[in-house]
């Protein structure tokens, strides 16, 4: 597994209800994907790369890691009205999200984004920041990857997927807009400024999109 290695941990307070726990890994060689001068060969060697690694990751077994069923409710909708979507789209999701696949649930890391891939030679070196990791559905890994690091590109995306062997079936775009609507409503619980959309936004036009499955196509229709 192409990570940092645990070399110790430690809390920074004795106080139980905060004790502040950290981690001490080895550092990961090379730069950051969004601060990579990247090739477009390189750009889909990466992207190769970073499926073959989440092939792994998904195939892990874990035990101990908190899963989808310990998180409250999400209020998905509320979430939505606070990132970049248009209104239109916004009054459409809890009727999209009721049409869902069952989750698919593996281990995922959960936030892949352009500055926790690194990069050196034009070549994956790891992944970094495993905070988020979870045990959810398989397409809530691909929101943050796919507007955060491959920029909505879906010549990567499909570079990504099928290096990963993901099983992409006819509901795939579907599902995996839905996470996105997911990832939203857990990062913003996170960070209170989340907005995943937004990087969708610059590259595509949200108030001529009709419906959130005209939104899935154009995003992940592969």
């Amino acid at each position: 597994m192409a990570a940092p290695r645990l070399l110790g941990e430690g809390r920074l307070f004795d106080d139980a209800p905060g004790p502040w726990p950290y981690l001490i890994t080895t550092r990961m060689s090379g730069v950051p994907w969004e601060n990579a001068a990247l090739s477009a060969e390189q750009r889909l060697a990466v992207a190769a790369d970073l499926g073959r690694q989440v092939r792994r990751v998904h195939a892990l077994r874990p035990s101990g890691i908190v899963t989808d069923a310990g998180w409250p409710p999400p209020n998905v909708a509320a979430a939505a009205e606070r990132s970049s979507l248009p209104p239109h789209l916004v009054e459409q999701v809890d009727d999209y999200l009721a049409r869902l696949e069952p989750f698919d649930r593996v281990f995922v890391h959960g936030d892949l984004t352009g500055r926790h891939a690194f990069v050196e030679n034009g070549r994956l070196t790891g992944i970094i920041d495993w905070g988020d990791a979870i045990v959810t559905d398989r397409h809530y890994e691909l929101c943050q990857l796919h507007r955060a690091a491959f920029r909505c590109d879906k010549a990567l995306l499909r570079v990504f997927l099928d290096a990963c062997d993901w099983p992409v079936g006819k509901d795939f775009p579907r599902q995996a807009l839905g996470l996105a609507l997911h990832r939203q409503a857990r990062g913003l619980a996170q960070h209170h400024t989340m907005d995943v959309f937004e990087p969708v936004a610059a590259v595509l036009p949200l108030h001529d999109i009709a419906t959130l499955d005209e939104l899935a196509t154009e995003l992940f229709a592969v």
